[in-house]
């Protein structure tokens, strides 16, 4: 027998009344969730402790009475905008899909989880914005970043999770997108230019994937992160990719002068729009006019965004006070910083995972 989404969605419209019934479909529809899900919807429904992340959202969204609200208009297609004027929350605490209310979730699971109603509720439902004044450090006693800074062997741990995890993911690296941007031109090795500085990039795992994605592209690479991370590099196998461990902050003045390609994969949704900027706008002095900065990240969609991209969103938002950002978002940091947008592909459906890609004005 076939069944289709649509049906199941028409189904979802106008359940059965009858209680037994009811009961029947629920756990029918439970077995059908657990037999369809791919690898990545487990993770996010055993990691992400949905059943705190559930009754923090709804404890919020009733704090702002905006169960009320979607109540009293039934057939009205709310917008962010809407649903903060008349809730008197911030529109950008708000997620980009009215229907799931508030996605309220935390890194660090159900005890930080059940002190986000109250801290929202105290911060007058204001956008967090610094780090050190973050729902964790309120309940952790310092930011995430100190902590990881306190703690190296969790800090490598926490990084080597970050990219095992992103394994299980689409890549753009299999020839769906252009790596034109890459490309060095004959006098551009022969004078040694660099093809990739790969900022924020941990212990170099993006390099390496690179490297093995696209051999056919020449030219030198540099991933610059913190000591405690490049530290970890193996010096002969970064040297036999042409990749040179440098350690940087990226807040301060970019060292490596007219790279073709200035690639951040995961730093920026990291920081609030103030830190995400300066990042940026330590690059763009240091691009040349054929240079680009490529972004590896999230982009959340104007309406319909699933769970697990609000996870990811509260998650961000909870632990350090950061975000992941919409096109509109992504487009105003990035026109601030002196450049423009050129292009987004998204190269992962379910996710919204997408290269954006900008470059000099």
């Amino acid at each position: 027998m076939t069944v289709t989404a649509a049906a199941l969605r028409a189904l979802a419209e106008h359940p059965p009344t009858d209680a037994t019934a009811r009961r029947e479909l629920y756990s029918a529809a439970q077995a059908l969730m657990f037999a369809v899900e791919g690898p990545m919807d487990t993770e996010f429904r055993m990691f992400f402790v949905m059943q705190a992340q559930a009754w923090a959202a709804a404890r919020t969204t009733s704090d702002l009475n905006i169960f009320e609200t979607l109540a009293a208009n039934p057939d009205k297609a709310w917008k962010v905008d809407d649903l903060g004027e008349v809730s008197g929350a911030e529109p950008a605490l708000l997620p980009a899909s009215p229907s799931f209310k508030l996605g309220l979730k935390a890194h660090e699971g159900g005890k930080t989880l059940l002190s986000l109603p109250g801290f929202l509720a105290e911060s007058g439902y204001r956008t967090p914005v610094d780090p050190s004044k973050s729902l964790f450090a309120k309940v952790h006693g310092m930011s995430i970043f100190e902590k990881l800074e306190q703690d190296p062997q969790r800090a490598a741990l926490m990084f080597e999770f970050m990219a095992e995890h992103r394994k299980k993911l689409p890549t753009w690296m299999n020839g769906s997108i252009s790596t034109k941007d890459f490309q060095l031109s004959d006098d551009d090795q022969t004078a040694g230019r660099v093809m990739m500085v790969d900022v924020g990039g941990g212990a170099g795992h993006q390099c390496h994937a690179f490297r093995v994605a696209f051999p056919q592209l020449k030219g030198k690479m540099v991933v610059q992160d913190l000591a405690v991370m490049v530290d970890m590099i193996d010096k002969r196998q970064a040297s036999a990719i042409e990749l040179e461990p440098m350690a940087h902050d990226f807040f301060t003045t970019q060292p490596i002068k007219h790279a073709k390609v200035y690639h951040l994969r995961n730093v920026l949704h990291d920081w609030a729009d103030e830190s995400a900027f300066k990042i940026l706008e330590q690059l763009r002095p240091a691009m040349a006019p054929d240079s680009a900065v490529v972004i590896d990240e999230i982009v959340i969609p104007p309406t319909g965004a699933n769970h697990k991209l609000l996870d990811y969103d509260l998650t961000m938002m909870s632990s350090a006070s950061a975000l992941e950002r919409t096109e509109k978002q992504w487009r105003a940091l990035i026109e601030r910083s002196g450049m423009k947008l050129r292009d987004i592909w998204i190269y992962d459906v379910d996710m919204q995972w997408a290269l954006i890609v900008a470059v000099p004005n």
